[in-house]
């Protein structure tokens, strides 16, 4: 069957209709008693003791009553049996009546109780209905006063109803009623709020809640177990071995309770902290208690002892004292305190003072200042500052590198103008401010040959003018071209002029001091490494390779050419002393003196074509300013320059 649950108008409906009829019987019985005479069976008479009498108002206790309505103003009520009782007597043990009004103030003691209607259906009429309009119930803790247990339609169903303003003490407040519909087998309300009962059970919201499915006391705001713990003042500990202690003076200690005392001297516990059992401090975030040591917090993870004057807490970071005014981050394994003085790690095992300025760290390595802009490693021993002026040790000296080198770890040298080269200083000397000659010229066949050092090579520093079968002067028997179709023949005189500015011809072979035959065969396998030919003892033909280096090293040819008005049009510079002179070249006739210089390698070519031609490397140097490298047969006459072992 469907079942509801009345609301409080409802309730207050069925309320009227009771009163109404409860008033009704007292006028009767009133009636009654002012108008009926006694009679042998007592139906009207009126006593001051307790009687058995069907009808009866008393203003003494009475023990039991069979009536159907009663009036009573006994103090208690002892016992209730399915009954509606509306009572203004302060008392009743025990009643059968089906109908009471009770208007007392106090029912009995009871803990746990619940006074109202108690298994009532309306439809029923063999159910009751009770309802209390007293603002207190009994002494009780745990009460609560209203409808336990009602249905309407079902005698299964019940609704509870906490209609009394105070449960335990007495109070005249009227609580609020529930508009909610709700379930009272696992629900109650009080004061205007449904609540879910407590392992089926109802308590006071104000000052018990639930816990883990038990009702417990609330301290404050906050539930606890009064089998576990206790509440003082608003706060709730834990018991220290099933007792209650004082928070504020004691402190719970291998299950005792003892004073809480610090080096002798009393403490809040709840305030303040022991540190070491001799110094007393505030709690708080900010302090810890670290080995006996009150530490104070510095940053997010850093702790201090605030009482060290060699500690300090600047910006969020604990810094540590060093000498005198120096503070650094003890924790930081880049920086250290070293006699005094606060150091930086620079590199692996590095350190040097950061505030000096005379100190530095260059790429890992600490360097000290020398004079103005000078920089170095005061721990290389073979390095100094002497007299403003790093110098670097050579040997048992010393050199200044920025002026000066050292050759063979043994000579010091001075560099040659903006020259970079390091030589033998025995050997080589720096002339006219920027070429690095050889001390001693090289003395070939009654020729003196200038010798100039161009990067880690030495080359002579003119042509080869030596005298050989299969060597001419430029205009030596053949014709001088001039241009278009005309020729010139050259005097003696000219040609032997030409011999001393440019230096001789040669053909390949003889170039390389071969025979005549490998003009036109092969003859590779001859050639050595450093192949000799017709240069003096210690000099050689430069291989094509060696050429490259040169080309490599001058970056143009413009540095090679002399700076002569031999040259038709756009003269040299010669940074390096090469001195490179227009001879041209000779084959049936000569050819491009004042515009090209050739110069043979020892590196010989085959080519193949309709036929085998076999031909060799040369440099060409021309009015431009690049120099080249090509092929030519072996027979044409070209210059040779020789370059040292």
């Amino acid at each position: 069957m469907y079942k509801f649950y009345p609301t409080r108008f409802e309730w207050r409906e069925a309320s009227n209709i009771f009163f109404a009829f409860i008033a009704v019987m007292v006028i009767s019985l009133a009636s009654c008693s002012s108008g009926g005479g006694g009679g042998d069976d007592g139906g009207g008479s009126v006593k001051s003791s307790s009687s058995d009498s069907q009808n009866a108002v008393s203003s003494s206790s009475s023990d039991e009553s069979s009536n159907p309505s009663q009036v009573a103003s006994s103090s208690s009520l002892d016992e209730s049996s399915s009954s509606v009782e509306f009572a203004s007597s302060s008392s009743f043990e025990q009643s059968s009546s089906s109908m009471e009004v009770a208007s007392s103030s106090s029912f009995g003691e009871s803990s746990s109780s619940v006074a109202g209607i108690s298994s009532s259906s309306i439809g029923q009429s063999s159910s009751s209905i009770a309802v209390i309009s007293s603002s207190s119930i009994g002494q009780s803790s745990s009460s609560v006063a209203g409808i336990s247990s009602s249905s309407i339609g079902q005698s299964s169903s019940s609704v509870a109803v906490i209609s009394s303003s105070s449960i335990g003490q007495s109070s005249s407040a009227t609580l609020k009623e529930c508009d909610a519909i709700f379930n009272p087998d696992n629900k109650f309300c009080y004061d205007g709020n449904v609540y879910d009962k407590c392992g089926g059970k109802i308590y006071n919201p104000l000052t018990q809640g639930c816990l883990a499915g038990k009702i417990e006391e609330k301290c404050g705001s906050n539930l606890y177990s009064q089998a576990t713990q206790f509440c003082y003042d608003g706060a709730v500990y834990d018991r220290c071995d099933g007792m209650e202690y004082i928070p504020i003076s004691q402190i719970c200690t291998n299950g005792v309770a003892i004073p809480a005392r610090c080096g002798g001297v009393g403490y809040n516990p709840l305030t303040q902290d022991c540190c070491g059992n001799s110094t007393i401090f505030p709690k708080s975030t900010t302090q810890r208690c670290t080995s006996g040591i009150v530490e104070t917090k510095c940053g997010t993870n850093g702790w201090y002892n605030a009482s060290d004057a060699n500690l300090r807490c600047q910006s969020n970071v604990v810094e540590t004292k060093c000498g005198a005014n120096g503070w650094y981050n003890a924790t930081n394994t880049n920086l250290r305190c070293q006699g005094n003085v606060i150091e930086t790690k620079c590199g692996t095992n590095g350190w040097y003072n950061a505030s000096d300025a005379n100190l530095r760290c260059q790429s890992n390595v600490v360097e000290t200042k020398c004079g103005t802009n000078g920089w170095y490693d005061a721990t290389n021993t073979n390095l100094r500052c002497q007299g403003n002026v790093i110098e670097t040790k050579c040997g048992i000296g010393w050199y200044n590198s920025a002026t000066q080198f050292c050759y063979n770890s043994n000579k010091i040298g001075n560099f040659c103008g903006t020259r970079t080269e390091i030589f033998d200083p025995d050997f080589y000397e720096c002339k006219t401010g920027n070429k690095i000659y050889l001390k001693t010229p090289v003395s070939y066949e009654g020729e003196e040959y200038e010798a100039v050092l161009i990067g880690t090579q030495t080359w002579m520093a003119r042509n080869l003018n030596y005298n050989v079968t299969g060597s001419r002067c430029y205009g030596e028997g053949f014709d001088v071209y001039i241009g278009g179709a005309a020729y010139i023949t050259l005097s003696n005189a000219e040609i032997q002029a030409n011999c001393d500015t440019y230096g001789r011809l040669y053909d390949w072979t003889t170039a390389v001091n071969l025979a005549s035959s490998c003009e036109t065969s092969p003859c590779a396998s001859q050639i050595t490494e450093k192949h000799q030919g017709v240069c003096p003892v210690g000099w050689h033909i430069p291989s094509d390779a060696e050429w490259e280096r040169l080309k490599y090293f001058s970056k143009s040819g413009t540095k090679l050419k002399a700076n002569s008005s031999l040259w038709s049009t756009n003269t040299g510079t010669d940074d390096f002393g090469f001195s490179a002179l227009p001879g041209g070249y000779g084959s049936v006739g000569f050819f491009y003196a004042g515009d090209h210089g050739y110069w043979w390698s020892s590196l010989e070519y085959m080519r193949t074509n309709t036929r085998t031609y076999y031909e060799a490397f040369f440099q060409e140097i021309n009015i431009g300013e690049f120099i080249y490298g090509s092929v030519e047969y072996k027979s044409k006459l070209f210059s040779v320059r020789c370059l040292q072992d």
